[in-house]
């Protein structure tokens, strides 16, 4: 619901000076560019400098584009020349090399990772390897075999049946499944499967046999897959 809010200004500007005028904490927005369009993207910025905000994280699609649509960073440019508060990129920031870039292209003063930190836990290892003139972590499939142990057990609850126990983590791997394997067999099968073991059995085919354990996680989604089938379309795939 707060994404329509972005077809009328005026309710934003008068929900911010209620929180800040109520607010002693730091007040920070996200917002997307717009709902449809970005039409109302220059007045919105008013209003955030008007009501003194101290941060802005940026995703830069609107919000009727949901996930089918490309990031527009251009409105990521305006933002950063126009608010004296830090601005942070959000959208399809898929890899560390990715993050740098685009922090360097628009000004940003950091990056917001979603999707792509479920993908890929270690992107927040990279982005600090590459500032500091490190060599890239890049991790194995046996790295992400171990990583989806870790989710099972942290999620784990005694009093919840084992099929909704994978249900959950199913969540998980229509992400982790973008980097599998190039014909999205691991996403597909694993979006099928209904007990630990079942999974497990599916995760060491993919993960550790036939000396796949050494072969290094691929930091790109595969061109083609889809975490979200009912929101996002093959060409937008982060």
């Amino acid at each position: 619901m707060g994404g329509g809010l972005l077809r009328m200004p005026h309710k934003i500007d008068q929900i911010l000076k209620v929180l800040r005028d109520a607010c002693d904490c730091p007040l920070t927005v996200k917002t997307r560019i717009g709902f449809e369009d970005g039409q109302n993207f220059s007045q919105i910025l008013d209003i955030f400098a008007a009501n003194q905000i101290d941060l802005l994280s940026l995703h830069a699609r609107t919000v009727k584009g949901g996930y089918r649509s490309l990031p527009d960073y251009s409105y990521v440019d305006q933002a950063v020349a126009r608010l004296p508060c830090p601005v942070l990129l959000n959208g399809e920031v898929n890899t560390a090399e990715a993050a740098s870039s685009l922090i360097k292209q628009t000004g940003a003063d950091g990056v917001m990772i979603g999707r792509s930190a479920i993908r890929n836990p270690w992107i927040f290892k990279q982005i600090r390897q590459i500032n500091s003139g490190k060599p890239i972590f890049h991790p194995t499939l046996e790295n992400l075999y171990d990583y989806i142990q870790k989710l099972y057990i942290i999620f784990y609850k005694d009093e919840i049946p084992e099929i909704k126990q994978v249900a959950r983590l199913k969540k998980f791997l229509n992400f982790i499944g973008l980097s599998v394997d190039t014909e999205g067999q691991f996403l597909f099968r694993s979006r099928r499967v209904k007990s630990w073991l079942e999974l497990d059995q599916l995760c060491q085919e993919f993960l550790l046999h036939d000396g796949r354990a050494s072969q290094f996680l691929n930091l790109h989604p595969f061109e083609g897959l889809v975490a979200r089938p009912s929101s996002e379309a093959s060409t937008c795939i982060g």
